[in-house]
């Protein structure tokens, strides 16, 4: 819970892999509502009241692949297509940029 809002106040995007890890982030939202924006579900895990958990913060997970492994193997793959979209969204702005001329 402590980690969670320490990364949110560092500005970082934090990602939530897993029943455990959400658990801890509706704490950490119910003493500081204002953290929620900035949390990312990484998966949907497989273990049955994860979808309860899921609901509490309004979004869906960027993933479901029916893991349920407990090692943030779903952590890191959503985190790789975090930065893909990243990379190609701001691949595409320099790209727009260029062919305008700016």
């Amino acid at each position: 819970m402590g980690f969670i809002i320490a990364g949110v106040r560092s500005e970082s995007l934090v990602v939530l892999d897993g029943i455990i890890s959400q658990a801890a982030a509706i704490i950490a939202c119910e003493l500081k509502n204002e953290i929620k924006p900035a949390l990312i579900l990484s998966h949907l895990s497989a273990e049955p009241s994860a979808k309860y958990l899921t609901q509490y913060f309004g979004s869906e997970p960027l993933l479901d692949l029916g893991l349920r492994l407990g090692e943030g193997t779903g952590g890191v793959l959503a985190t790789a297509l975090i930065r893909a979209g990243l990379e190609s969204f701001f691949g595409m702005k320099k790209i727009s940029a260029l062919m305008s001329g700016n």
